[in-house]
């Protein structure tokens, strides 16, 4: 299995937080898979992602987004995905990531190479992706199924900026999940062995579990490990 990096969203410690993704896809010998969505203005973006990663050495990345007006990419793209050695799924409209990289021939690749001990990094939508079912964040109430990587959990990015607590009860009652994740736009949660878990950024995770009528948390500061038995 690859460990499993959680971002909440394009902070300003980015450049720091990816440092460990880096290192576990290579160092700068890292090839590394960028998942966006495209959409309209997608290339003046882009460099607020590669940058930082071309600041800590990785000079081989390729950029995969979907063929024109479509939710499909190009057989040269699945090329590049099998040849990466770190996978990194950015942010942007999550129903259509769910669109593009969580059908059938997509999400095998993604898992495949997960199982094979390549990291996946998820930032906002790019995390949420990695549950078995999620809700839509556009609507929160439409269930899309995810990968699967991180079964038993939702994720719900922006957490204090975007009053989480409120989507908490929603994806308890309308997901089978058992456990959720808060982060915060500066978080950023590492994830291993499948149940070992540190936070890496300067912002804090939540960490929430279903109970019998209602659901209890706990806060993990910055630089905390601890164990999740699901």
């Amino acid at each position: 299995m690859g460990k499993l990096y959680l971002l909440g969203d394009l902070a300003s410690n980015f450049v720091e937080v990816i440092k460990p993704f880096i290192v576990d896809s290579g160092g700068e010998n890292a090839k590394i898979a960028f998942l966006i969505a495209g959409g309209n203005g997608w290339e003046s973006h882009i460099k607020n992602y590669i940058n930082p990663l071309k600041e800590n050495g990785i000079n081989n990345i390729s950029v995969i987004v979907p063929n024109e007006n479509s939710f499909t990419i190009s057989d040269e793209d699945y090329h590049k995905i099998k040849d990466a050695t770190g996978i990194f799924v950015g942010g942007g409209n999550t129903a259509n990531y769910q669109k593009i990289y969580c059908n059938h021939k997509t999400s095998k690749i993604l898992i495949e190479k997960y199982n094979k001990g390549i990291p996946y990094a998820g930032l906002s939508a790019g995390a949420m992706i990695l549950a078995e079912s999620f809700l839509n964040d556009e609507s929160n109430n439409n269930v899309l199924n995810g990968l699967g990587i991180l079964s038993n959990f939702f994720i719900i990015p922006h957490f204090i900026e975007q009053n989480g607590f409120k989507s908490v009860i929603d994806n308890f009652e309308k997901t089978n999940n058992n456990f959720g994740l808060g982060l915060n736009n500066s978080s950023c949660l590492e994830i291993f062995n499948e149940n070992s878990y540190k936070v890496l950024g300067s912002s804090p995770c939540f960490v929430f579990k279903r109970k019998v009528e209602n659901y209890e948390f706990q806060i993990y500061h910055s630089d905390s490990s601890f164990k999740i038995e699901v």
